[in-house]
């Protein structure tokens, strides 16, 4: 990851750690699996910032959590639940690429 990256990474968390799970999300059906992924997502992103890498079972629900949440954005409505997912996907997405670094080198 990049330094724009981590940092972007960093700043997404600390938002993310202020909010409350949107009730559009708690209330709509089909969609329980979010409120499953928000703690895993935290854990990962928490070993990310860290500068570890991921076991197999985080990497494998974040891939899978973002193609859940991807399918899932035309059910959400747009305003905090949506912005709340597509932070999600970002969280995800950087943490990934973080964790490929960190095994990489």
């Amino acid at each position: 990851m990049t330094g724009t990256d981590r940092d972007e990474l960093a700043i997404l968390w600390a938002e993310h750690r202020c909010l409350t799970y949107p009730d559009d999300l708690k209330f709509a059906d089909g969609l329980e699996e979010c409120l499953l992924l928000d703690p895993c997502i935290a854990g990962a992103v928490m070993i990310a910032l860290r500068g570890s890498p991921l076991d197999t079972w985080r990497v494998r629900a974040l891939q899978e959590g973002i193609t859940f949440l991807r399918r899932s954005l035309r059910r959400i409505p747009k305003g905090e639940g949506r912005s709340y997912a597509v932070r999600l996907i970002r969280m995800s997405s950087l943490t990934l690429n973080e964790h490929y670094r960190v095994v990489r080198e």
